[in-house]
């Protein structure tokens, strides 16, 4: 796995120029599912619902992940 290059085609694609995201999935199996997303700053995920347990990885920016309870600032 190349991550700087899975990196550059979803930034070199139409749907991340047209939106505020784009999304790969590079692995998936029936017991966990791993996705790389780019997102342009400002871009907001809306609830979101996993049926197991999620990690989350930030490789350049920063995020705020808010879980109605708590709000979690990533970097």
């Amino acid at each position: 796995l190349n991550l700087n290059a899975s990196i550059a085609q979803l930034k070199a694609e139409v749907g991340y120029e047209k939106n505020d995201r784009n999304a790969i999935t590079l692995f998936h199996s029936e017991r966990m599912r791993i996705v790389l997303i780019a997102l342009h700053a400002g871009a907001e995920i809306t609830e979101h619902a996993v049926s197991g347990p999620c990690s989350i990885l930030t490789i350049d920016g920063r995020v705020l992940v808010s879980t109605g309870t708590d709000d979690t600032p990533l970097g």
